[in-house]
């Protein structure tokens, strides 16, 4: 979706002048093909790495993660960008502003770092020097270290139709449904990551997917523990130094 919207979007004044003037210079949609290269280059990294991950299943499971935190805290990113754009009228709402992303102007800032780290990882497993079980551990360890905020919002949700304006969702719920998203996106005990209102409610219980036959994650940190300040810009400043 967010891809969409974003080439979309940026597509919008050049095609516009071209039409206006009567000209379509290559160079007026440059902008346009470096963002879809952009995307390109990165679904490219993703599906290669889930095929070299297919090799041992735990790197597989850890595989997903790197695909889950970039597309869910996207999705959450564009769906307040365009209930705030409902609300004003704004069309700045529409434009992301990460900077420097791997795939999404609204993706996290800082998982262009964590991405590029666990594509490393993977592909170092691919040539012989880690173990699946290394890589695997690797990645869920940073994911577990990445401080990365969900920012799941009712008025998003309701202009999306995930919710009603009269369901009742305060903010100590909204901070329950974030922990549980945080939760199921860095544990291994969570292989049903499709939304739906039983997985959602597991989540929120930090529950393992029932065909496991596991009450808890017990190897999981304490997300409900409010991070430390400062942590998020320790663990940017940890991941970028990878880059």
């Amino acid at each position: 979706m967010f891809n969409t919207v974003e080439v979309i979007y940026a597509l919008l004044d050049p095609l516009l002048e071209a039409l206006a003037t009567d000209k379509f210079d290559n160079e007026a949609f440059l902008p346009v093909d470096r963002q879809q290269q952009r995307v390109l280059n990165y679904n490219d990294n993703l599906v290669n790495c889930a095929f070299i991950s297919w090799a041992d299943f735990e790197l597989w499971n850890a595989w997903l993660r790197v695909f889950g935190i970039g597309t869910f805290l996207a999705e959450f990113h564009l769906m307040n960008g365009m209930s705030d754009y409902t609300r004003t009228g704004d069309p700045s709402y529409l434009i992301g502003k990460t900077q420097n992303p791997a795939f999404c102007d609204f993706e996290d800032p800082d998982y262009a770092a964590f991405f590029r780290d666990s594509v490393e990882v993977v592909e170092a497993f691919e040539a012989g020097c880690m173990t699946s079980a290394d890589a695997a551990k690797h990645i869920f360890d940073t994911a577990n270290q990445y401080a990365f905020p969900v920012p799941i919002r009712k008025d998003a949700l309701v202009r999306a139709h995930w919710m009603k304006e009269e369901d009742q969702l305060t903010e100590r719920d909204l901070k329950f449904v974030r922990n549980g998203f945080r939760w199921a996106l860095t544990t291994p005990l969570t292989r049903d990551v499709v939304s739906s209102a039983e997985t959602f409610f597991r989540w929120c219980a930090h529950r393992p997917d029932p065909h496991l036959g596991q009450e808890s994650d017990s190897h999981t940190r304490d997300l409900r523990t409010p991070q430390r300040s400062g942590e998020r810009q320790e663990r940017r400043a940890s991941l970028s130094s990878r880059a």
